[in-house]
């Protein structure tokens, strides 16, 4: 059975479903518990939005509250359902527990929800998780053609790739709460990994830089863009939505391209995470976070885009949420969470009762 080459390195959210509801930022604070191999995560979304319409907002919006699902960088395609995990991803998702927070509004007025999440056994799963990168490399790296040019690995590399195969190296480390990625490879090599990740990262840059001016010029001139310049593409699964197209013409001031793209998650997520990148003789080595903190956060940064307030929707529907939650009272709920056992949302804790039995 084999693994995705692109979805390996994050194994943990490949329980992956569509959805309505939206966030426009998130603060990930991991905590590592030595003593009883833990990592516990507070997951923070700021400025929830909803996609769709206003019941299936409040449907996804339930089905959270019932089953704890989470989400990471984004609701699509990063949305972690662990009652929903089958198959190879069932083993991975025995070692997690997700307890919901509450919804809250901000001393600001922005609307935000929280979860904790708790990762039991590291260990355990990290070896789970450094056997099936094993895997792929034996099967999917080694002697292939890779990425967009049809890069093929040298020799050096190839060897180097070997130990971890053979299980002498693991890809994947914990270092206190933060973490640790080996990646054995020869210098020439090290630098087309890093062309690659420029391109990507660049190329996203400027596509999200695009879509931005591309509303701000529809929503200025309040007329509809040619047909040839757009094309419409589906939106968290339900609906659509009309993207700028590559043929789609564009006219920005200079400020606003400024403005739109100190503003880009994708152009900030660089410089607002704490992360190293070293290199040795045989190995590049990517660091999330601090080793030597016990605590780390990692943020996905605002786009300071207008959205739509679900204050309104949630009054309607009954659901509470909380008023005027500071970040010390958040801080201070996760210290909590760390001496006592998570509280299961009712269908995760079905589950679980019953895979027991």
């Amino acid at each position: 059975m084999l693994y995705s080459l692109r979805t390996v390195p994050f194994l943990f959210l490949l329980f992956v479903l569509t959805g309505c509801l939206q966030f426009d930022a998130q603060e990930i604070t991991l905590h590592y518990d030595e003593k009883h191999d833990r990592l516990d995560a507070l997951l923070v979304y700021r400025g929830l939005y909803g996609n769709e319409t206003a019941e299936e907002d409040i449907k996804q919006l339930r089905s959270v509250l019932e089953t704890g699902e989470f989400a990471i960088w984004s609701n699509w395609p990063a949305k972690v359902n662990l009652v929903a995990a089958r198959g190879l991803m069932k083993p991975f998702a025995d070692h997690c527990e997700a307890e919901n927070g509450s919804l809250f509004v901000t001393p600001t007025g922005e609307m935000c929800a929280y979860q904790m999440v708790r990762v039991n056994d590291v260990k355990g799963m990290l070896k789970k998780l450094n056997t099936a990168i094993a895997g792929v490399i034996s099967t999917q790296i080694l002697g292939q053609k890779l990425g967009p040019d049809g890069h093929e690995f040298d020799d050096d590399t190839k060897e180097l790739l070997l130990e971890v195969t053979r299980g002498r190296l693991d890809v994947v480390q914990l270092q206190g709460s933060a973490v640790v990625v080996t990646l054995p490879c020869s210098d020439a090599d090290h630098a087309w990994m890093l062309r690659q990740l420029g391109d990507r990262l660049l190329g996203e840059v400027g596509r999200q830089l695009a879509q931005r001016l591309f509303d701000t010029m529809q929503t200025n001139e309040a007329k509809p863009a040619d047909a040839s310049e757009t094309r419409t593409v589906s939106t968290s699964g339900h609906g659509t939505r009309s993207m700028a197209g590559p043929d789609a013409k564009i006219t920005a001031t200079r400020t606003e391209i400024q403005r739109h793209l100190a503003a880009l998650a994708e152009a900030r997520v660089l410089f607002a995470n704490p992360w190293t990148l070293q290199r040795t003789a045989e190995q590049t080595v990517f660091t999330l976070g601090f080793p030597h903190a016990k605590t780390n956060t990692v943020t996905k940064p605002p786009t300071g885009l207008d959205r739509k307030n679900l204050q309104a929707m949630l009054d309607e529907a009954k659901i509470a949420y909380e008023q005027g939650v500071p970040d010390q009272e958040l801080q201070r709920r996760f210290q909590e969470f760390h001496g006592r056992a998570a509280v299961l949302p009712v269908l995760l804790k079905e589950r679980r009762e019953a895979e027991k039995k």
